[in-house]
């Protein structure tokens, strides 16, 4: 079976920030720390986990820049990675299924997802065709639920104990939240 052709990959600047899709010379040594951090992975209800350079190559392979991305937050002066965005995109649906976190410590609570998702969202909205996005967020995400609502995001449902805790503490609770075109709130960052 024939695979299905790469699409377009992202690259979009904001005053900050350059936004785009990742390729594996980008999966670094704070790439695999990060997917190995037990906090920064607990938010995202995964355990951390140890990738060799064969895993880590396997898993940005699995990323075609049509249908599955993986987007890099670059600073923009050090070109540091400082965090990602992951998109599942249903194209039948025009449907994305968005997903992020900063890695870097000194980059959190100061706007990021604001600026950065405002940019790749109205680059998907104008032009790939995309019509919604949404989220799925456990309720005590405080660090992703803010920074969505502020994009426009609209809680659309609570789940009730939708999904098991990895760490194996029970069920977790998680807003459903979407985004239509029209929902849209742009950030500017003013320095």
């Amino acid at each position: 079976m024939a695979q299905a052709p790469r699409g377009k990959p992202v690259d979009v600047e904001t005053p900050r920030f350059l936004v785009r899709s990742m390729t594996e010379r980008d999966a670094t040594g704070l790439f695999r720390a990060w997917i190995g951090n037990p906090e920064l992975m607990a938010a995202l209800n995964m355990p951390a986990r140890r990738l060799s350079p064969n895993d880590v190559a396997r898993f940005m392979a699995s990323f075609d820049d049509r249908t599955r991305y993986l987007v890099g937050v670059f600073e923009k002066q050090s070109k540091a990675l400082i965090g990602l965005f992951l998109l599942d995109v249903n194209l039948t649906h025009a449907l994305a299924k968005g997903s992020g976190f900063i890695g870097d410590r000194n980059w959190r609570g100061k706007s990021v997802f604001e600026e950065v998702g405002s940019a790749l969202f109205d680059e998907f909205f104008s032009n790939r065709g995309l019509e919604k996005a949404t989220a799925q967020v456990w309720e005590k995400n405080f660090a992703a639920l803010v920074p969505l609502r502020r994009l426009g995001f609209k809680i659309e449902g609570y789940l009730r104990d939708e999904i098991r805790a990895f760490d194996k503490s029970g069920r977790r609770s998680q807003f459903l939240l979407g985004l239509l075109p029209s929902d849209r709130r742009s950030f500017t960052y003013d320095g």
